[in-house]
């Protein structure tokens, strides 16, 4: 429990403290595979290294998380080669590939239909990850495609569609298409050409799906950091000095006491909560995390979320209590999805065409004064000399600008 400290509300200690307790076991229940599951949403798809399955995530707006499905399939990794068989001597003889089979494609540049050599492996890293995968060896087709992004195209998988497991087996659940959609998509088919209407229809169904409305909360942290030396997520000495969660019923952020005054913490507004222990705070970070299928960051994938998981890991935090999964350039949940806002706006597509190049920064603050018309708080000197209050009030600050960012009225 934090020890010693006043806080804005007692309950939020005892909150606190039980979401430290039983991380472990809390963390499996959540990310305990199901075999059945009624109508959800399909919004991700991951490949777990330790099963070689490509695991799915699907959303139920009713229970408010995501269950995980994974593959039984048999489904495996492969590329493409137009070498000869006699020719893929070296690869052939390759551990990590199963085997190596002919198949007629297509050849939609010269739309002529050749064959070629399908090469089937163990796992994504034989095709293209290591220093000695595939592609480095032979020029390969289709081995730059990430494999859960393969995989759900060979299974006809949509995302942002619904979908039920029975007995095991992903099902598509089927919506009609409302008739506002309908009246228009006879109108474009009209206009258009036969063979253009067949994808017509399944880009009007697409966009007809039922919207759900995702249970989430924004993240921020700052970190303690040296003068002029910025804090290193792949090298995390310095202390997480506080984190603060936000979404339109809460607002609450864990600040590392370190014996700084605690006056003034009540008069914020907001939920506070000091610890005495950074392992402490960081197990009710993790805590937190679990209590939510949708995490919202800026640049979390670089940072935020970077940060957190290595500096878990160096005070001893166990893989099994932490949510946090990195990969090699971004970060999500084992329980559910992180969305870094950074990468969203950073997308010229985003910038010029949705938002009219409002902003031409892409950081959190153009990006919020832009659209939002707030800003981050201002203050000089660094980071950690800032009092409780202060470091309290910019840090939530942060996330509020960060989750107003997915919930704001189109006003330009």
């Amino acid at each position: 429990m934090p020890k010693g400290r006043p806080l804005s509300d007692v309950s939020m200690a005892a909150k606190a403290t039980e979401q430290t307790s039983g991380l472990a076991s809390r963390l499996a229940e959540l990310t305990k595979p199901s075999n059945e599951m009624g109508e959800a949403l399909l919004a991700s798809a991951v490949y777990d290294g330790d099963l070689r399955l490509a695991v799915l995530k699907v959303y139920d707006p009713k229970a408010g998380r995501f269950w995980l499905w994974r593959d039984n399939t048999g489904h495996k990794p492969y590329c493409y080669s137009k070498l000869a068989m006699d020719e893929l001597g070296a690869v052939r003889v390759r551990k990590d590939v199963i085997k190596i089979v002919e198949e007629e494609k297509l050849d939609m540049l010269s739309d002529s239909k050749e064959m070629v050599r399908k090469i089937v492996t163990t796992d994504p890293l034989a095709v293209g990850g290591g220093n000695d995968s595939i592609r480095d060896v032979i020029r390969a087709w289709e081995a730059d495609i990430k494999y859960y992004e393969n995989y759900t195209y060979d299974r006809g998988l949509r995302m942002g569609t619904y979908y039920k497991v029975s007995d095991g087996k992903v099902v598509p659940v089927l919506h009609d298409v409302p008739e506002r959609v309908e009246r228009s998509l006879q109108e474009v088919t009209r206009r258009n050409p036969k063979e253009f209407q067949p994808y017509l229809k399944e880009w009007a169904e697409l966009l007809g799906e039922p919207l759900c409305e995702f249970k989430r909360i924004a993240l921020d942290i700052e970190v303690d950091n040296e003068e002029g030396r910025l804090p290193d997520p792949e090298d995390p000495r310095r202390p997480v000095i506080a984190v603060s969660f936000f979404n339109d019923v809460e607002s609450t952020v864990y600040l590392l006491g370190s014996g700084k005054e605690t006056t003034g913490l009540k008069d914020l507004g907001f939920d506070t909560v000091v610890f005495d222990d950074e392992a402490e705070l960081l197990r009710a970070v993790m805590g937190k995390m679990m209590e939510y299928p949708v995490l919202l960051t800026f640049n979390g994938d670089d940072f935020d979320l970077r940060y957190l998981k290595h500096r878990a890991d160096s005070l001893g935090i166990v893989e099994e209590e932490d949510p946090i999964q990195l990969e090699r350039v971004a970060a999500s949940l084992k329980h559910g999805i992180h969305i870094d806002l950074y990468q969203f706006f950073r997308n010229r597509s985003i910038q010029v065409y949705a938002f009219s190049n409002k902003y031409t920064e892409h950081t959190l603050n153009a990006v919020a004064e832009a659209l939002l018309n707030k800003s981050k708080i201002e203050f000089e000197g660094e980071i950690g000399d800032l009092p409780l209050p202060e470091l309290a009030k910019y840090c939530l600050n942060d996330s509020r600008l960060t989750y107003e960012l997915t919930s704001m009225r189109a006003r330009w």
